[in-house]
């Protein structure tokens, strides 16, 4: 954790690594850079954790909806009869 907020303090970008579950049970392993070409991360990365907590989850719950909304459509869509 110390290497990450040393990155982050000197704007170097934060490597982050975690396990990326696939179809069928398998798990491969991904790699993303946080840096000022992410968005999230340069809204984020100053604020406390409540507070980023609190946005994520509303982030990915406008997503979910922006989703279910985008299926509907498309479901809808499929089903007209012309």
């Amino acid at each position: 954790m110390g290497i990450v907020c040393c990155q982050a303090i000197c704007g170097v970008g934060v490597n982050v690594r975690y396990d990326n579950p696939q179809a069928g049970g398998d798990v491969s392993e991904k790699e993303v850079l946080l840096d000022e070409n992410d968005d999230l991360w340069v809204d984020l990365r100053h604020q406390h954790i409540a507070i980023v907590s609190q946005s994520v989850l509303t982030q990915l719950s406008n997503l979910a909806i922006t989703e279910r909304d985008d299926l509907v459509i498309a479901a809808a869509d499929c089903c007209t009869v012309f």
